[in-house]
C-alpha cells in the first residue's frame, strides 16, 4: 500500500504516512481490488495503466532507459507518437548532414533524446494521463473493476512491438535511409540544397566546353540536364571536374553566388575571390587548397541560370591534372545559338 500523496510505501493499517504525515483514506492495495460498488479516481486508474513502476517514472529527474534505449523503450512503453519523431527526425538530420557536410547536425537526434530523457515523466504520463480520459469515455458504462482491468490490459509494456521493430521495421528504415542519402549523392543536390535555387529539369545546360583527353580515358563520367562530373585516376594522378547549373530567382551577385557554394574545413585554405573573362564571358573563381587537395571553384549567371564549375586535383605528379585544368577552364564558353541572348557578355 502507498501514500496517495508522495507514494511512499505504507506500514500496514498505517493511518498516517511516515515520509510525508498525510492521512491515509481510500486505502488502495497492489492488487485493484474493487467491487463494482466502489468509487475510483483517476490516478488509480492511472497506476493500472502504467504498471508497478508507476512512482519510479512518476519521481525520475532523468529518464536512463530513455537515454540509453531510445526508440526501443519508447516502443516498450507504447509511445507510439515518440517513436515517429525519433525516427523522423533521425532520418532527417542524418540526410541533412550529409548533403551539406554540416556533420554537427547530426548530433540533432541526439540533443532531442537528452531533453526527452528529462522530460519523460511528464511526458509519458501526460500521454497516459489522455489515455485513460479516452477510457473512461468509452466505457461509460464501466465498474470501477472493469475499468481498472481495461486500462492494465491496455497499458503497461510491450515487449512484441521492439521485437517486431528490430526484425521487421528496422530493416526498412535503414534501407529507405540509404538509398536516400544515395539518391542525394548522385543528383548532386549537395550544391546549395539550401539556397535561392530551383533545380529545372526541362531547360538544359547552356554552357559548352572541352573534356581533356585524360578524362575520356575512364568511362566513369555523370551526365543529366543539370549535373554533369568527370573522374580521372592513376598512380600518378587524381583529379575530377563537375559542373553543375540551377535556375536562380535572387538578385545576387556572381560573387555572391559563388562564396554561398564555397564548403570549406578548418584545415583549409580559401583565397580570394577573383574575377576573370573567359571566351568574352565573366566568371567568378576561388581557390581552396589543403594537404589533401586543391579545388578551383568558378561560378557565372547566364541567362538567369548558375553554373557552378569544380575542377578538383588530389594527386599531380606527371602535370596531367594540371594540364587538363588549363585545358578545360579556356575551353568554357556559353552557346549562344541555343538563347540568342547574351546577358552577361563582358
Amino acid at each position: 500500500m502507498y501514500c496517495n500523496k508522495c507514494g511512499k510505501k505504507l506500514k500496514e493499517n498505517a493511518n498516517f504516512c511516515n515520509n510525508c504525515g498525510s492521512p491515509v483514506e481510500n486505502k488502495v492495495d497492489d492488487k485493484y481490488d474493487y467491487n463494482k460498488t466502489s468509487s475510483i479516481n483517476d490516478e488509480d486508474l492511472i497506476k493500472a495503466y502504467v504498471g508497478n513502476n508507476y512512482y519510479s517514472i512518476k519521481n525520475t529527474k532523468f529518464s536512463i532507459p530513455t537515454f540509453f534505449l531510445g526508440t526501443y523503450y519508447f516502443l516498450y512503453r507504447k509511445m507510439w507518437l515518440q517513436v515517429l519523431l525519433v525516427i523522423l527526425i533521425s532520418i532527417a538530420s542524418l540526410v541533412i548532414s550529409i548533403v551539406t557536410e554540416m556533420w554537427y547536425i547530426s548530433f540533432a537526434t541526439s540533443l532531442y533524446m537528452i531533453f526527452i530523457s528529462i522530460k519523460f515523466s511528464d511526458i509519458y504520463l501526460d500521454t497516459v494521463r489522455k489515455r485513460v480520459e479516452k477510457i473512461k469515455m468509452n466505457n461509460p458504462d464501466k465498474t470501477s473493476k472493469e475499468l481498472l482491468d481495461i486500462c492494465k490490459s491496455k497499458g503497461g509494456v510491450s515487449v512484441l512491438a521492439v521485437v517486431i521493430t528490430v526484425i521487421f521495421i528496422l530493416p526498412i528504415v535503414l534501407f529507405v535511409t540509404f538509398f536516400t542519402i544515395l539518391y542525394g549523392v548522385f543528383e548532386g543536390i549537395d550544391e546549395g540544397l539550401f539556397d535561392n535555387y530551383k533545380s529545372d529539369i526541362k531547360n538544359e545546360s547552356e554552357l559548352d566546353y572541352d573534356i581533356p583527353d585524360i578524362y575520356k580515358k575512364n568511362d566513369n563520367s555523370y551526365n543529366s540536364d543539370t549535373y554533369q562530373s568527370y573522374h580521372y585516376n592513376d598512380s600518378k594522378s587524381s583529379c575530377s571536374i563537375s559542373i553543375t547549373n540551377y535556375t536562380t530567382y535572387s538578385n545576387k551577385s556572381i560573387e555572391e553566388h559563388l562564396k554561398d557554394n564555397v564548403i570549406s574545413s578548418m584545415n583549409e585554405d580559401v583565397s580570394e575571390i577573383k574575377n576573370e573573362t573567359i571566351n568574352n564571358y565573366k566568371w567568378s573563381s576561388v581557390e581552396i587548397n589543403s594537404k589533401e587537395k586543391k579545388e578551383y571553384k568558378y561560378a557565372s549567371v547566364y541567362n538567369e541560370r548558375l553554373y557552378i564549375v569544380s575542377y578538383v586535383i588530389k594527386k599531380d605528379n606527371n602535370k596531367l591534372c594540371s594540364n587538363g585544368y588549363n585545358t578545360f577552364i579556356k575551353s568554357l564558353r556559353f552557346n549562344l545559338d541555343k538563347s540568342g541572348v547574351d546577358n552577361n557578355t563582358v
